[in-house]
């Protein structure tokens, strides 16, 4: 597998140069154009020549067309039987209605009724675009078509590289469907899979149908076939059906129900593999997922996420991808919340069901039941202030350690002040935490809290210059921060949901360093910093950013998290972010702390991207966090020529020394067939183990969808298959 990867990127460097071309893949198709439509029902009938008899039958020579509303005959012969209403054409006909073209050998017509009767044909359906024969094609009005002894493809030329070979077929063109019987798929000559009956789409319109199979094998689940179908049940609702035969575990049956409402949208997800064979008890395993959304006129929204396994170890022997395998929690969430001018209410019970069993207990998450949030905010309030209300009443419950409730009220007040290039913004709020806890140690309080004020003034001014004669504007935007909150004892109190999140350049300007309300640090502090942005004139898009700030304690904290030492140092790293967009097909991240106190790095991370189009990108990215992690990922995606292209990705663990995941992929594309190749090996389970897999998927497009481009674009940031 290296190295295929190392292979595979020195054909992306080495074919940059030479690869597709702006060519269409597939050829254009031909547009009918069948001119003003006279919808009152008359027969138009032009020709070089025609002769009428004493019974009132016609006989038409010479650039005869034939045209009744939205249906068209062309030829160079044709005869008109005036008592049977027919039209017959012997010296080869065009017919043409929307959606349909045949060129036939004999064709008879019965305008009256609308329909004709064609043999020794040849059929176009442009909007798949696909192209045929038939022995015998029988057109109606209503949209329906009947054809015997038909070959159908969506292939090209005279030659095609695949076709059906069909018994009977059914087209209805107002419903774009095809309905066949007894059809036989020929692969490049030869025969390949065999269908007693078969429907399929004539547009790129949803269809109830077989999706694209794809094999593969693992290491895991051995050979692996899916073979989707597909279920459109209604517009505004389907359901995706998709039996897996794992050699190593027996059949799954994976399903997925979407719906799409005025009010509501949602997905139920359920997976179910019948007897594990890998298991030594052979259980039963599945996986359940609910993701619901209802929008209220009002300002109110429902969310409803529900998630559960069978086992603890289910992602880890089924997943297909790192961060599916590396799952830790499942959450579980219902919840209401309002949002208007003034107010904006939550109401929601939550808990979480953990997965990897070596989290101690006591460490765990916490379940919220319930918890209910009401924050106010009032503009321009009495005496010109902001006013701001923060409330809060909650349960929370776990197995092990202290539970109880929580009830917060926080006032506060804030004076913008703003001026063209200017803000001042003095704030000042007061929180009041309180808790009844119901379990908790002997000497353990058992209504405990605190009451603290917090101050802060956040200034900041913005200087603009325009560059390159008008075409960009450069700004300069220095930004001093002070906070100010007052020690409070809070060695005693839980920990229900509070935590430190990762230091960046907006926690400078936070005056809380804890996330949460169970813990509210110390701080008397002054934060600086220095932003300058590159803008476009004419587009307003951001072209650079760079920001540049540290911050100065001039007491020492006092407050921590269990198990969390007092950082002592009398200022924070240095922090350095910078963000380069769509220059050159270039763009950028790069993020740097820089410890002057100990002299070290404290984070280290960056990631370039070039992406000339939508189908060529290149990844390179880094990141390190000193004894926490070291890794670096590149990933490329790259037609190789003008039916070639391939994908390559690899993620690597510095500090560890060893792989986290890596895929390659190619993928050959013709006008009308597509083969997707990919072998993957990527970490699966907690303890480091990996599991290798390859797959593979042939699509043959009019036939169905596909699914297997999905793993290449996700595993490359950016990449689209096609070049759109």
């Amino acid at each position: 597998m290296p190295r295929l990867l190392a292979l595979s990127l020195a054909l992306f460097l080495s074919c940059a140069a030479t690869a597709a071309t702006d060519r269409p893949l597939c050829p254009v198709p031909e547009v009918f154009d069948l001119g003003p439509i006279d919808e009152s029902g008359r027969i138009e009938v032009s020709a070089d020549r025609a002769e009428v008899t004493a019974e009132g039958d016609s006989e038409f020579s010479g650039g005869v067309v034939l045209q009744r509303g939205a249906q068209r005959l062309e030829t160079e012969g044709a005869y008109w039987n005036r008592s049977e209403g027919r039209v017959t054409a012997l010296e080869g006909a065009r017919y043409t209605q929307p959606g349909l073209q045949v060129e036939a050998d004999r064709l008879e017509y019965l305008p009256a009724e609308g329909t004709a009767t064609l043999s020794g044909s040849h059929y176009r359906l442009p909007s798949q675009p696909a192209t045929g024969s038939a022995e015998e094609i029988r057109i109606r009005e209503t949209g329906r078509i009947d054809l015997r002894g038909v070959t159908y493809t969506t292939c090209p030329g005279d030659d095609p590289d695949w076709l059906l070979r069909i018994d009977q077929l059914r087209l209805y063109t107002d419903r774009e469907v095809g309905e066949a019987e007894k059809v036989t798929l020929r692969f490049l000559g030869a025969p390949l899979v065999y269908w007693p009956y078969l429907s399929f789409p004539l547009s790129d319109r949803r269809k109830s149908g077989f999706l694209v199979p794809q094999f593969g094998q693992s290491t895991r689940s051995g050979f692996e076939l899916q073979v989707p179908y597909y279920f459109n049940l209604a517009p505004n609702y389907d359901y995706l059906l998709t039996p897996v035969i794992l050699s190593k575990r027996g059949l799954q049956l994976d399903n997925e129900f979407r719906y799409l409402t005025d009010r509501s949208r949602g997905t139920v997800s359920l997976d179910y593999l019948y007897r594990d064979s890998a298991l030594p008890a052979n259980d039963a395993r599945t996986w359940f997922n609910l993701s619901h959304v209802t929008r209220f006129d009002n300002g109110w929204r429902f969310i409803a996420e529900l998630e559960d396994v069978s086992d603890t170890d289910y992602f880890q022997d089924l997943g297909r991808s790192p961060s599916v395998t590396s799952r830790t929690h499942l959450e579980r969430r219902l919840q209401a919340d309002y949002t208007g001018e003034v107010w904006r209410i939550t109401g929601r019970v939550q808990n979480f069901r953990t997965l990897d069993l070596g989290i101690p207990e006591d460490e765990r998450p916490y379940a919220r039941l319930p918890q209910l949030m009401a924050n106010g905010l009032w503009r321009e309030g009495p005496l010109g202030l902001d006013w701001r209300l923060r409330t809060e009443a909650a349960g929370f419950s776990r197995d092990v350690g202290p539970e109880g409730a929580r009830a917060v009220l926080e006032p506060g007040v804030s004076l913008p002040l703003e001026a063209p290039g200017f803000f001042l913004t003095p704030s000042a709020s007061l929180r009041m935490v309180q808790y009844y806890l119901t379990e908790l140690p002997a000497d353990g309080e058992r209504s405990p809290g605190y009451a603290a004020p917090i101050l802060s003034v956040d200034s900041g001014v913005v200087f603009e210059k325009d560059i390159a004669g008008g075409r960009f504007s450069q700004t300069l935007e220095p930004r001093a921060f002070y906070a100010f909150i007052p020690l409070r004892d809070q060695a005693t109190l839980p920990l229900f949901d509070s935590a430190r999140p990762d230091f960046n350049y907006v926690q400078l300007f936070r005056p809380n360093r804890y996330l949460g309300v169970d813990r509210l640090g110390d701080t008397n502090q002054l934060s600086v910093g220095l932003t300058s942005r590159l803008i476009e004139a004419a587009s307003g898009r951001e072209f650079l950013t760079a920001s540049l700030g540290k911050a100065w304690y001039f007491e020492d904290p006092e407050v921590t998290l269990p198990g969390e030492s007092p950082d002592l140092a009398n200022s924070s790293p240095i922090v350095l972010e910078l963000g380069l967009g769509l220059f050159n097909n270039w763009n950028a991240d790069i993020g740097y702390q820089w410890d002057n106190v100990n002299s070290e790095t404290r984070l280290a991370q960056f990631r370039v991207q070039y992406q000339p189009a939508p189908n060529k990108v290149m990844n390179l990215s880094y990141r390190y966090r000193p004894e926490l992690l070291e890794d670096i990922a590149v990933s490329a995606g790259w037609p190789l020529s003008r039916r070639w292209s391939g994908v390559a990705a690899l993620e690597y663990s510095l500090r560890d020394k060893t792989t986290v995941d890596r895929l390659l992929g190619l993928q050959y594309e013709s006008c009308c067939w597509a083969i997707r190749f990919s072998a993957t090996e990527q970490v699966s389970r907690r303890d480091g183990s990996t599991d290798t897999a390859v797959r593979l998927q042939i699509e043959f497009k009019g036939l169905g969808g596909s699914t297997a481009r999905q793993r290449f674009e996700s595993a490359i940031l950016g990449y689209s298959v096609y070049d759109r």
